[in-house]
């Protein structure tokens, strides 16, 4: 039974056990794009992942924002103190020696460069009209009432299936010739296991509110739609490595 079936039922778990489910079988977790840039099937590898680390930076740079606008909505302290826990992990310590405890804004920068999304590349490179909808959306739905829309976007939609894409982003990395590939490769390496912790831990909560018919809803709601910005934006992605070749000088 689809999630949907589930939410004038009884109980919680029976529903987001089966929205949950939806999501991993999501096609945005199963894009072909993240399977052909692992695999380095386009036509310039260096150029498509460089591509994608322009475009993907938009929306990452805003995820830290996006966890206070669901943390300030909710009003259990332990759940607060869990988006908390999160939020730590992302602004990390600009001051860190140690590569993984760095600000997880600096660790995706380094990956920046290493593959070459430099200044110099940025200006000449645009930013698709998707990756800044889905950037401006997914705020929005983070900050909107009632705040199980948010969790089910930044949790089950993001969180939860995070250890599923980036294994196949990391491939792609480590397939670029760079100066650092330990530096190239730390914004997803470390986003395998704390994201994993991250999405038991919205399931969580996302139980707890699962309550009541119009909760349910929300919750679909806000897990379905943001995966569904995030496969337009691998169709667009697609679209564009497609298409990319080696400009003679």
């Amino acid at each position: 039974m689809k999630s949907a079936d589930y939410i004038y039922g009884d109980g919680s778990s029976s529903f987001v056990d089966a929205l949950l489910d939806e999501c991993l079988a999501h096609p945005a977790v199963h894009h072909p794009y993240l399977r052909r840039l692992a695999d380095g099937h386009y036509p310039v590898h260096h150029l498509a992942v460089r591509d994608y680390a322009r475009q993907y930076g938009v929306y990452s740079a805003s995820f830290t924002q996006a966890l206070r606008n669901v943390r300030d909505r909710i009003r259990s302290e332990q759940e607060r103190q869990i988006i908390d826990q999160n939020l730590l992990e992302e602004e990390g310590d600009s001051e860190a020696i140690n590569l993984a405890e760095l600000p997880h804004r600096e660790l995706f920068r380094r990956f920046s460069e290493q593959v070459g999304a430099n200044d110099t590349d940025n200006a000449n490179l645009d930013i698709c009209l998707t990756v800044r909808i889905w950037t401006r959306l997914f705020l929005e739905k983070c900050a909107t009432d009632p705040v199980e829309v948010g969790i089910g976007a930044i949790g089950l939609g993001t969180e939860l299936v995070v250890p599923c894409i980036y294994p196949m982003l990391l491939q792609a990395v480590d397939r670029v010739d760079v100066a650092n590939p330990q530096e190239a490769r730390m914004f997803f390496a470390l986003h395998l296991g704390a994201d994993d912790d991250h999405g038991r831990a919205f399931v969580r909560i996302a139980k707890d509110h699962a309550t009541t018919h119009e909760s349910r809803e929300a919750l679909r709601f806000g897990a379905l739609s943001s995966l569904n910005l995030r496969q337009s934006f691998y169709d667009v992605m697609d679209a564009r490595a497609s298409e990319m070749k080696i400009v003679p000088n």
